[in-house]
């Protein structure tokens, strides 16, 4: 299954040990803050004086950021939304939600008293490696050839989601 990770560079270790596990049960990954990754791009700009307006105008790699992590988001089958994240990553998830890709918010960390009830949008939601691989194994993408849209068909996905949540406010 081809994968996008969503999520913030402060979490860069961890991003790339979920990589290497995703590779490993046999996924194709694409992480952001991979120097080898297909987009070909990895960057962050060191701390300036940006706001959010003046860093799309000055900083010259902030397009080329943005068409390549698009065109990765259109690329995958699944984006996973690791917690916790910042701006950019949530709205590349809400991209990929919005473009029907399958939304799995990927949230190890848990941490008590936040809400955010626009999650609700995720198809799923895991707390650890295995809950994860568990819902990949059990999802089917099915992929239109005339269209080139992407269908997503699960196997009891609905079932699938009530347990996680389930185990998740127990």
């Amino acid at each position: 299954m081809k994968i996008y990770i969503a999520s913030s560079w402060k979490n860069y270790d961890a991003l790339h040990v979920l990589k290497s596990i995703l590779v490993k049960s046999g996924h194709d990954v694409d992480l952001f803050c991979d120097p080898h990754r297909k987009g070909g791009i990895s960057y962050f700009p060191k701390h300036k004086d940006y706001t959010i307006i003046s860093y799309l105008f000055q900083e010259p790699k902030s397009f080329e950021i943005f068409i390549v992590n698009k065109k990765m988001i259109e690329w995958c089958d699944v984006c996973i939304l690791v917690l916790p994240s910042g701006k950019s990553s949530h709205l590349e998830a809400g991209f990929a939600k919005g473009i029907k890709k399958i939304l799995i918010l990927y949230n190890k960390n848990e941490i008590r008293g936040e809400f955010e009830a626009m999650y609700h949008f995720a198809d799923y939601i895991a707390h650890n490696h295995d809950e994860l691989l568990t819902i990949l194994k059990s999802t089917i993408v099915i992929r239109s050839e005339n269209e080139g849209s992407i269908q997503n068909a699960r196997n009891s996905a609905e079932t699938n989601k009530l347990k996680l949540e389930k185990s998740f406010l127990s």
